[in-house]
C-alpha cells in the first residue's frame, strides 16, 4: 500500500468516526425507561394528533393526559418490549432516523396532522414489514391507550362495561 493512500484512508475513517460520535452526541432518547423524553413527548404527542385526529379533544391539558398514559402502558410492558419502544421513540425523536423512517425532514411537532398521517400512511403500505410494523405499532399504542380510558367512552357514546 502507498502511503499517499495509507494517508487518505486514514483520513477518511478519521471523518466517519468524527461523524459517528458527533451524532452520537446529538442523539436523543425519546425514551428512558417507561418515561418520555421531552424529545419523545413532542414526537409521540405530534403522532397521536395525527393518529387520534378528530377523537382526541383539542388542547394540550387532553394531549398530556394521553402521553401520561403511555407511560403508564409503557411501564406495564416487558423489558425486553420497552427497549424495542426505546429504540422506536429515539428513531421518530432525532432528525436521522425520522428521515429515514418517515421522510420527514423537520422535527414532528412542527409538522402538519396531513403530512404526518401522509407520512405514516407510507409506513403502513411500505413493501417493508419492519416499515409496516412501525406504523402498526404507532398506531396501537395511540388508539388502545386512548380508547381504553373512560373519558374517551363519553366522547364516543360507550356507556362503559357493564356491573355483573
Amino acid at each position: 500500500m502507498q502511503r499517499r493512500t495509507l494517508l487518505k484512508l486514514g483520513g477518511a475513517t478519521a471523518l466517519l468516526f468524527g461523524a459517528a460520535g458527533g451524532l452520537a452526541l446529538l442523539w436523543s432518547p425519546g425514551l428512558k425507561g417507561s418515561q418520555l423524553t421531552p424529545a419523545g413527548r413532542l414526537a409521540l404527542g405530534a403522532i397521536a394528533r395525527a393518529v387520534l385526529d378528530g377523537a382526541l379533544p383539542a388542547g394540550d391539558a387532553a394531549l398530556n393526559r394521553h402521553l401520561n398514559h403511555l407511560e403508564g402502558v409503557f411501564a406495564a410492558m416487558p423489558p425486553a418490549v420497552q427497549a424495542e419502544l426505546q429504540q422506536l421513540m429515539g428513531l421518530i425523536a432525532n432528525a436521522p432516523g425520522r428521515l429515514g423512517l418517515l421522510g420527514l425532514a423537520g422535527p414532528l411537532h412542527e409538522q402538519s396532522v396531513a403530512d404526518l398521517q401522509s407520512a405514516l400512511e407510507s409506513l403502513r403500505h411500505s413493501r417493508l414489514g419492519l416499515r409496516q410494523q412501525v406504523y402498526f405499532a404507532l398506531r396501537d399504542l395511540n388508539a388502545a391507550a386512548f380508547y381504553s380510558q373512560p373519558e374517551a367512552w363519553q366522547l364516543i357514546g360507550y356507556p362503559g362495561p357493564r356491573e355483573i
